[in-house]
Order: C-alpha cells, then sequence, then structure tokens
C-alpha cells in the first residue's frame, strides 16, 4: 500500500469542493472557472459520507479510499469525525485511506488524531510546491506556507517521538517556471529531514509545460536523475 507500484481499486469520496487556496495550477485556475463540476459547491453531509462508507466492498484487492479531489478536505467541519468513521469501519479489511492535502489548515490536535489511526491511514501527500514563502504565496494564493512547513516538521518528528510507522509521508512539488529553481532545495531539504524515509513526488503541472521542458528543467536543477528514479520505482 505505500510503494509506489501499488495497483488496485480505489473509491474517491469528496468531502468538500472548497479549497483555502487559489493555486495557478489548479483545474479551476486552467480552466477558467470556479466550480469544474458544473453545480453549487458544498460541504457532504456527515450522515451520506457514513452512507456511502456502509456501502463499501471490500474483496482480495486492496481498496484505497481517497478523501480528497478538487478540494481542501480539512476545511470540512466534520472531517475529524468523517476521519474517524472511515478508519473504523476499514479496520481489518483489505482497504486503507489515502489523504492529499495542501498542508496549510494542519493542527496539531487534527495530526495527533491521525497519528492514532494507525495502519488505516498509512500514507499522506503534502502539496507544497515551494521552499520560500514568496514561491509559495504565489503559486498556492492564499496558503500559509510557514504553518504548513512547521506543521509537518512537527508531525514527522512527532511520529518518530511515538516509534509509529504510519502515516508515511509523500512530498509532492509540481514543476513550473514558478519554482523550478528550488527544485534541488526541496528535494535535499525533505530528504535530510526525513533521512531514510524518502518519497518525493515530483509532478508535472500538465497543460502548462510540454514533457521536453519538464525534462529540461528537471535537468537544470540537479533532479533529473532522481525523478527519474522515483518514476521507476526505484
Amino acid at each position: 500500500m505505500w510503494d509506489k507500484g501499488f495497483r488496485g481499486r480505489y473509491v474517491l469520496i469528496e468531502p468538500t469542493d472548497y479549497c483555502n487556496c487559489d493555486c495557478i495550477m489548479c483545474t479551476r485556475a486552467l480552466l477558467g472557472i470556479e466550480n469544474p463540476h458544473k453545480v453549487p459547491k458544498g460541504f457532504m453531509d456527515l450522515e451520506v459520507f457514513k452512507r456511502a462508507i456502509d456501502g463499501l466492498e471490500f474483496g482480495a484487492e486492496p481498496l484505497a479510499l481517497k478523501l480528497f479531489w478538487v478540494g481542501e478536505s480539512m476545511l470540512h467541519p466534520d472531517f475529524r469525525e468523517m476521519l474517524a468513521y472511515a478508519s473504523e469501519k476499514i479496520k481489518g479489511k483489505n482497504a486503507y485511506i489515502d489523504l492529499h492535502t495542501n498542508a496549510t489548515l494542519l493542527t496539531k490536535p487534527m495530526i495527533e488524531f491521525m497519528l492514532s489511526l494507525g495502519e488505516t491511514l498509512p500514507r499522506i501527500t503534502f502539496s507544497l510546491d515551494a521552499m520560500n514563502p514568496e514561491t509559495h504565496k504565489a503559486i498556492r494564493r492564499g496558503g500559509d506556507f510557514d504553518n504548513a512547513k512547521q506543521m509537518i516538521m512537527y508531525f514527522v518528528k512527532e511520529r518518530e517521538r511515538q516509534h509509529l510507522k504510519f502515516p508515511r509521508f509523500i512530498f509532492q512539488f509540481i514543476i513550473m517556471e514558478e519554482n523550478s529553481a528550488e527544485c534541488r532545495e526541496f528535494v535535499e531539504f525533505w530528504s535530510s529531514f526525513l533521512k531514510d524515509e524518502v518519497k518525493l513526488n515530483l509532478a508535472d503541472a500538465w497543460p502548462l509545460l510540454s514533457n521536453e521542458r519538464r525534462v529540461e528543467l528537471l535537468k537544470q536543477n540537479w533532479v533529473y536523475e532522481k525523478f527519474m528514479e522515483l518514476e521507476n520505482g526505484a
């Protein structure tokens, strides 16, 4: 479930399509529309969420429960209860929760709660896309870079202090002209901070970059070989 090469079924449930950031590479920005779902934005009712979880079917093939999509799930006022309910329902099953967040809304109480979920929450992807506040502000407009960085570092240290295995962390950096000069610093900083646990996702901001330009930027900024290792599952 942790390996990059994992394949299996997944169910995507979007608790909310509201987001606290207005990212320049988001579907909303690329398409020039406020809501790509073409329906009013909102928050999923907690009882509707519970019924969706109750209806999950488990089998021999692993099931990933992805609780995110266009919005930032941590904005949902009942998100902690949603996590707790889903975690309890899949415990002991061949299933797990997969989260993707911009990390700007993380708090110590939420982190401590997530650490209590154990193997039902084996990984979290943090979308950072920058190594300094100015770049983050220009790309992830509305986000709080300093809080995101501090809370992620607290998350890692607290997991180590409690000698826990999960959740593991993926650090995402979407390569754009605006941040390409920070690729190397990003890789070196988080690789060093996490020591032996290195899991980075260097993604291209389609359709902002051609594949040729992406490779060119990666080569210019030292990370091409590292990127190819990750792409090949090394």
